[in-house]
């Protein structure tokens, strides 16, 4: 009987002690996901970086640079950076009425500089409460000159292109605060416009808004992120847009003028010549020489005496093509297999080595360049 009780006893033991086993066990846990990104982006002290971007302004508040909003009653305690997904990361840990806050800023590949988050000790903060923050600190102290900048230059009227879009800014009246354009549908027509005597509102010295979509500019252009917002070019109505090209950089440039005004009839065309997009004949295959950002032509509405063509570069940063040159009209000349366009700026000549290939000198970056087109039909190479 004892020996019954000793083993039963010492089974119960082991009962325990493999019990205590697998619990420990469990507690060992795989890193999630969020975590190892977490890892992969982690903050550093980098005080370049830093100084760099305390210099700068939220695009919403203008008149107070990062570092000089973190003064007097605000105890920064660290600064951290980090760069993610094409974005530079500002945090700022500091004290306030003997709490303890988070505020991160980043700037994106467009420049503009934004709130991303705020934290209250370990608690993050929601949208409008991180927006009443930023508005509280960032418009505090503003000079003299920054009120002063409330109003919109007037030499900023004239023409904007992204080569796909384009807004014609006709007035700008400080007095009402309200601003006038013309829009243009590359898509519809370059010349003909696609909405007309539209009214924008004037925010501040750089910024406007347009239905609800506001623009900021930097200098003489302004960057759109999103590509419907272009849809304020259009009276911000109707479907089958050419929104995919609406985002991008838009430049004060030189106003495309009716093909008839702008270029005289032209001679017959002699050469076969084919609508397409021709690239830096360097692009194709494994050339060493391929430079990171070729040029590219886009030919269209090709006739017997004349064609369109407009100019983009490649930009690696953005992994997509900007446009260099905007659309104009080429007219053949000569005996038929030359062709020129004649602008104000400047004059372009255009020969055609063979079916497939376009070389266009008078324009330094494509000055020396042979450009193929590689979806002619019967002339495809690889």
């Amino acid at each position: 009987m004892k020996k019954k009780a000793a083993m039963l006893t010492v089974l119960c033991l082991l009962a325990v002690s493999i019990s205590g086993c697998g619990q420990k066990a469990d507690t060992q846990k795989v890193p999630d996901e969020t975590t190892v990104k977490a890892e992969k982006s982690e903050w550093e002290d980098n005080s370049k970086e830093v100084e760099a971007l305390k210099k700068l302004s939220l695009t919403a508040y203008p008149g107070r640079t990062i570092g000089e909003a973190f003064t007097g009653e605000y105890e920064v305690v660290e600064w951290k950076y980090k760069e993610e997904d094409g974005k530079k990361f500002l945090k700022c840990s500091f004290i306030h009425q003997e709490k303890e806050y988070s505020l991160t800023i980043y700037k994106d590949e467009y420049e503009n500089v934004n709130a991303a988050e705020y934290y209250a000790g370990k608690e993050k903060q929601s949208p409008e409460e991180m927006q009443n923050f930023c508005q509280e600190l960032f418009s505090q102290g503003e000079t003299v000159s920054s009120e002063e900048s409330q109003e919109f230059p007037e030499s900023r009227a004239g023409y904007y292109s992204n080569g796909y879009w384009a807004m014609d800014l006709k007035s700008i009246d400080n007095t009402s605060g309200t601003v006038l354009y013309d829009g243009y549908e590359y898509a519809y027509s370059p010349t003909q416009f696609a909405c007309k005597d539209q009214e924008g509102k004037i925010i501040d010295g750089n910024t406007l808004e347009f239905s609800g979509v506001t623009i900021t500019w930097e200098g003489d252009s302004f960057t759109l992120t999103e590509g419907r917002d272009a849809m304020i070019m259009s009276s911000m109505a109707g479907n089958n847009h050419d929104t995919e090209h609406g985002a991008g950089k838009y430049v004060k440039s030189e106003r495309p003028k009716e093909d008839a005004q702008e270029q005289d009839t032209g001679t017959a065309r002699n050469i076969e010549l084919y609508a397409g997009e021709y690239n830096d004949y360097r692009w194709f295959g494994d050339n060493p020489n391929c430079p990171e950002n070729p040029c590219m032509i886009s030919v269209s509405n090709v006739t017997d005496t004349s064609f369109d063509f407009r100019i983009e570069q490649w930009d690696p940063s953005s992994n997509s093509y900007s446009v260099i040159f905007n659309k104009h009209t080429a007219v053949f000349t000569g005996d038929g297999t030359t062709a020129a366009y004649f602008g104000k700026q400047y004059t372009l000549n255009f020969t055609f080595p063979d079916v497939t290939t376009i070389e266009v000198s008078g324009f330094d970056p494509t000055e020396g360049i042979s450009y193929m087109c590689n979806g002619i039909p019967g002339h495809e190479f690889s």
